[in-house]
């Protein structure tokens, strides 16, 4: 009896931390197990230059043949091009805001005032699209929400916060601050609020920023060149720049990662492949 009551407590605590951790366990396993799947992907993932160097090769005569020459197979990150870049951002902010997928072409035919209407975007107005209310997006105003879950409107609010700190390139305690003003102060536009953390005029900042989209778009236009001839090209719209034919390209793999996330969604869903 003395043994039972000595010992009973620990074996009882014993099989409490067991269960603990199968509990754990299939939370890890089971019910995360994509995500940490993606995680330890990421991790293993790796990339050199491998030189491939042959030498030259000559004729009798000494006359050279083949030749190396360098060559590069360039890929492009779109995840990292659509955080980071000014136009992948302002595509994809106003895809969040628009509810449509806006193409990149569009997003640079209209950077200046997108760009405006985003900083001028207050978390007030952010607000009202939580709860699924009209709102305004700078100068451009937006309907009530018919369903505000079916039409994800708190999850597009977040969103929307997210690109105007990518766009005026915040650091994260900064960018976390912009949710966390209250009362008048939620009513003051995003670009206020860091032109005045910043000491700046609005007007000053907000040419900035803009000076800073035309230069990600110039260096983009650069780009186009290089890696593209300057040959004709015709599409269903006329004839093509080398810098159209960069942004259908960029186009083209966005879609395409769209396309195999649908797939993949279908696939979880019904349980078999799509098609």
């Amino acid at each position: 009896m003395v043994a039972q009551r000595r010992f009973g407590p620990l074996i009882v605590a014993v099989f409490l931390a067991l269960f603990v951790l199968v509990a754990r366990l299939f939370q890890v396993q089971i019910l995360e197990r994509n995500v940490w799947a993606q995680q330890a992907e990421s991790l293993v993932r790796s990339s050199k230059v491998l030189p491939g160097e042959r030498g030259k090769i000559l004729d009798r005569d000494g006359n050279v043949l083949v030749r190396d020459e360098l060559a590069y197979q360039i890929e492009l990150r779109y995840r990292d091009f659509r955080r980071g870049h000014p136009l992948g951002i302002l595509a994809h902010a106003r895809s969040t805001i628009e509810r449509r997928a806006v193409p990149i072409a569009e997003a640079y035919a209209h950077r200046a005032e997108w760009t405006a209407d985003l900083l001028h975007t207050s978390q007030e107005e952010l607000d009202h699209l939580t709860r699924g209310l009209a709102w305004k997006c700078g100068a451009t105003a937006f309907p009530a929400a018919q369903d505000k879950e079916r039409e994800l409107c708190a999850r597009r609010a977040v969103d929307v916060r997210y690109y105007v700190a990518q766009l005026l390139d915040l650091e994260p305690k900064e960018a976390d601050g912009l949710r966390k003003r209250i009362g008048p102060e939620r009513a003051i536009s995003f670009l206020d609020v860091i032109a005045v953390s910043h000491g700046l005029d609005p007007g000053v900042l907000l040419a900035r920023v803009q000076s800073n989209v035309e230069a990600a778009c110039n260096e983009l236009e650069k780009l186009g060149d290089v890696l593209l001839p300057a040959t004709e090209h015709e599409s269903e719209h006329g004839m093509l720049t080398q810098f159209e034919r960069l942004l259908a390209a960029i186009e083209s793999v966005r879609s395409d990662l769209e396309d195999d996330a649908a797939d993949e969604l279908f696939q979880n869903a019904a349980e078999f492949e799509s098609g």
